[in-house]
């Protein structure tokens, strides 16, 4: 059996994935902005983004992901913000049990205390990266 630290080290192996699969996505959405700006096409596609979703739902399910799980992202937060999420996200919570809010504070060195915040508050918490969280 794997140890903690062990298991940890995958985790964040693929974390790091994640990340550079993001930023691959990225990339090729610039690619695509400045192809369809050159071409004088509309930024939006609604029948496109239809089929995304829709695809996306179909291969959640297939990878055993309930794709009407409620997800909230609060990214680039700033001190005193995350009181203020984390206080309407427990009426959220409440209201939508298994919902899962991602909060990611801008500077990395804020990690650790806005999880104990959120330890304080009774949230079951999970780091996703430790950089910078001492």
């Amino acid at each position: 059996m794997m140890s903690l630290d062990e298991l940890r080290k995958d985790l964040s192996v693929v974390d790091r994935q994640l990340i550079e699969l993001i930023a691959e996505r990225q990339r090729v959405v610039g690619v695509i902005g400045r192809h369809k700006h050159s071409m004088g096409t509309g930024t939006r596609d609604y029948a496109r983004e239809k089929d995304v979703l829709e695809m996306s739902r179909v291969q959640a399910e297939e990878l055993g992901i309930d794709p009407d799980q409620p997800v909230v992202v609060a990214g680039s937060t700033h001190e005193g913000e995350e009181e203020m999420i984390l206080e309407v996200w427990k009426k959220v919570w409440e209201a939508t049990p298994g919902s899962v809010l991602i909060l990611a504070p801008r500077h990395p060195e804020r990690f650790g205390e806005v999880t104990e915040l959120a330890r304080a508050r009774g949230f079951q918490t999970s780091l996703f990266s430790t950089a910078g969280a001492g």
